[in-house]
C-alpha cells in the first residue's frame, strides 16, 4: 500500500496539470511501480549466482531478407533449475532470441563467421517484437521469477561471402526442447 501511495504520489507531481484523467493517473501510477519494482527487485537479486538456465538457437528463415544464411544462438541463466523450466522463463528466452536474431542478410569476408554481441549492446539498443528492450524484458521476469536472471551469451552467425554464394546455410540443434515449437532448450549446437 505504501508503494501504491508513492507512485501516485509521484505521478501527480510530475503531472500536476491534468488531474482529472484518473484512468491516465493509475495507468502512469502501474508503470512507475513497474519501473521501480524492477529496479528493487534486481538490486536484490544481482548478487546471486546463475548457473541454470536454457539456450536457444534460431536459424534466419529462408525466403525472407535473411535467406537462411544466419542465425543466432543464445545462453540465458537462471539460479535454479525450476525457474529455468517456468513457462516465464522460456518465453523470455524466445524473445530474446527473435529480438538478437540479424534481420537482414549479410555476409562477412572474415574467417569467422560468429561474434558475440556485448552486454550494452543486448541491454539497451536490440529491441524485442513487443517494442521492448531486452533489459525491460529481462526486468519483468525477474519481477515475475523473483531470481537473478542473466543473459550469458549471445552470438550471431553469418556466413562468409564464399560459403554464401555456394548455397551454404546454417543449421542447428536443440536438446530437451521446452515445447514441440520452441527454440530454447538444455543443449544446443549450430
Amino acid at each position: 500500500i505504501v508503494e501504491c501511495k508513492k507512485a501516485l504520489q509521484a505521478v501527480v507531481d510530475v503531472d500536476n496539470n491534468d488531474n482529472d484523467d484518473k484512468t491516465k493517473l493509475l495507468q502512469d501510477a502501474m508503470d512507475w511501480l513497474r519501473k521501480h519494482g524492477a529496479a528493487k527487485a534486481s538490486a536484490k537479486v544481482v548478487d546471486r549466482e546463475t548457473t541454470e538456465g536454457l539456450v536457444s538457437f534460431l536459424p534466419q528463415q529462408s525466403g525472407t531478407s535473411g535467406g537462411g544464411g544466419g542465425g543466432v544462438l543464445v545462453k540465458v541463466a537462471s539460479e535454479t533449475d525450476f525457474a529455468g523450466r517456468s513457462e516465464t522463463f522460456v518465453e523470455l528466452v524466445e524473445n530474446v532470441t527473435k529480438a538478437t536474431l540479424p534481420t537482414t542478410a549479410t555476409t562477412t569476408t572474415e574467417a569467422s563467421a560468429s561474434w558475440d554481441l556485448s552486454k550494452e549492446d543486448i541491454d539497451s539498443s536490440i529491441q524485442s517484437e513487443s517494442g521492448k528492450t531486452v533489459k525491460e524484458l529481462m526486468d519483468e521476469a525477474i519481477i515475475a521469477i523473483r531470481e537473478n536472471i542473466s543473459v550469458s551469451q549471445v552470438t550471431q552467425l553469418q556466413l562468409t561471402a564464399d560459403d554464401a554464394q555456394q548455397g551454404a546455410m546454417w543449421i542447428g540443434y536443440v536438446h530437451n526442447r521446452m515445447a514441440p515449437t520452441s527454440c530454447a532448450g538444455t543443449a544446443a549446437a549450430a
